[in-house]
């Protein structure tokens, strides 16, 4: 539940203490009602705000009937992720290629860029087609055999007759993939698709390009589910170890990094030991928030 902790000084002696809330800045000559009245301590936990909106907070004072108004302040209701704490990767690309967990990116090759975003979320990731660049976070295990999710939010440009890859983790060679995330254009949707369950996992959904996507693709024990602005596609059951210290690429094929187009990323998000989505759900349309 969103809420704000308000605290305020005593100095010198009070009786009691009322909250003041507006939607918008207040006139000290006509105040509205109190949120809280007769408050002895010196703080009041507000938990009918609504996350992403701002408010305006005085405090009263009161001693033997007579009232002093504090100051006022302003306060905007951040977005919290219940599932921070297992958050292994967080990027927003506003820009650049911070993580927000520190985890190390690099960027390979030259044809990487920045532009706004489509989707109003400030920049996203350009990869250019026909170019053999792609960003990497090094060997990671975060996918080895617990639970995960992975989601990112992306457009998918009319082009020509090649795949955007997405995500993979591969030998340091592209020899051997893990997993993968593309959307075929021959298909014309998105796949996910694992080399280490034996035999390949394909979960098709049918998207046209030319427009914006929120993709996710969880674990929960076995079963893997496939998820398209937050309708479940498909699901598979597989005993499979996702990775086994492999790096992570964007934008890099299993088979030839050279003969894939690009991608268009707005966020990228990694949870792992949850699974956030077995169902059909809502995206946020929002950036993915960063505490």
């Amino acid at each position: 539940m969103a809420g704000i902790r308000l605290e305020w000084a005593q100095f010198g002696d009070f009786d009691s203490f009322d909250v003041i809330r507006s939607d918008a800045p207040m006139d000290i000559n006509a105040l509205p009602s109190p949120i809280a009245t007769n408050l002895t301590t010196m703080y009041h936990v507000d938990t009918t705000v609504v996350e992403g909106a701002s408010y305006y907070y005085r405090v009263v004072a009161w001693r033997d009937g007579v009232s002093k108004v504090s100051s006022e302040i302003k306060v905007v209701v951040r977005a919290s992720d219940p599932y921070w704490s297992n958050v292994v990767s967080l990027m927003h690309f506003d820009n650049n290629l911070i993580d927000e967990t520190g985890k190390t990116w690099t960027a390979n090759g030259s044809g990487l860029s920045f532009e706004p975003s489509s989707s109003g979320f400030g920049q996203r990731l350009i990869k250019a087609d026909n170019t053999s660049s792609y960003i990497d976070s090094g060997i990671t295990a975060d996918f080895e055999h617990d639970d995960f999710t992975i989601e990112f939010k992306c457009f998918i440009p009319a082009s020509s007759a090649k795949q955007y890859v997405w995500l993979v983790t591969a030998d340091t060679t592209f020899g051997t993939r893990g997993w993968q995330i593309v959307y075929g254009y021959i298909e014309a949707s998105f796949l996910f698709t694992s080399s280490r369950a034996g035999s390949a996992i394909s979960l098709p959904a049918p998207q046209p390009a030319g427009s914006d996507y929120h993709v996710a693709v969880t674990r929960q024990g076995d079963t893997f589910r496939l998820f398209i602005d937050g309708v479940l596609i498909g699901e598979v059951t597989s005993h499979t170890t996702m990775s086994s210290g492999n790096n992570l690429f964007i934008g890099a094929a299993a088979s030839n990094v050279a003969t894939y187009c690009g991608f268009a990323l707005d966020e990228l998000r990694i949870t792992r030991g949850t699974a956030r989505y077995t169902a059909d759900f809502e995206p946020d349309n929002k950036p993915f928030p960063s505490h």
